[in-house]
């Protein structure tokens, strides 16, 4: 898919986004929302804020801000993809996968950062971890959720985490439990999953695996060796 392509899709970006704009606060929020967006789809070489402010004719401080202190229902949004995945692409063949996403991250203020297992780079790193689900469907692919991974060291810091915005809710979770919790949401927003599916970490918690059978949940998962 080249520019071309894209622009031409645009009357569909704009219907989509129209499905979430009750997650926007204010029209100016909807406005640069749409700016950024359209602008990380564009064929702009590299795509930093001020290329895309300068594309989409706004002041380079003005979408800084937007990113850096504006503020979106994101709860709402997430709600609502739900729905939409619910309503437009259910399907007796639909897959759940779990899987974790990591960024190398140096310093210590980045919420969740520390030294623990980069799946990145397939070692021990400064990095950033959050647990995912995704939805396959008969070739439609989304992501459905995701988490941050927040760290015991963080999470029994609270001042820390206030420091880097992180509420007083957010506590440490293994990411066993946060993949529940992520299956446990998509499904109370009518998401069915057939099956699901995940690497052997997962694989290796009888827990885990326990309760998505008591939930009646299908799965396939890879096992570690010495299990």
């Amino acid at each position: 898919m080249d520019a071309q392509d894209i622009r031409s899709l645009e009357p569909l970006l704009d219907d989509f986004l129209a499905e979430f704009g009750e997650s926007f606060r204010g029209p100016e929020v909807r406005t640069l929302s749409v700016a950024y967006l359209r602008g990380l789809l564009s064929d702009l070489e590299r795509k930093n804020v001020e290329r895309i402010a300068l594309r989409s004719h706004i002041p380079v401080r003005t979408l800084q801000e937007f990113l850096a202190s504006y503020n979106w229902d994101d709860e709402a949004m997430q709600r609502r993809l739900l729905e939409i995945v619910a309503r437009d692409h259910s399907n007796a063949n639909s897959v759940g996968i779990i899987d974790e996403t990591s960024a190398v991250k140096k310093g210590d203020k980045t919420p969740g950062v520390q030294r623990q297992y980069c799946g990145a780079v397939g070692k021990q790193e400064n990095c950033v971890v959050s647990v995912h689900l995704s939805y396959d469907a008969m070739g439609f692919r989304c992501l459905l959720e995701g988490e941050l991974f927040l760290p015991e060291s963080w999470s029994d810091d609270r001042e820390r985490c206030r420091a880097a915005g992180i509420p007083d809710s957010k506590v440490y979770q293994p990411k066993s439990e946060i993949a529940l919790d992520l299956h446990k949401r998509a499904e109370s927003q009518g998401i069915k999953l057939e099956w699901l599916t995940f690497d052997e970490w997962y694989g290796a918690k009888p827990q885990f695996l326990s309760m998505l059978i008591g939930r009646g949940q299908k799965y396939v998962g890879e096992t570690p060796a010495s299990c």
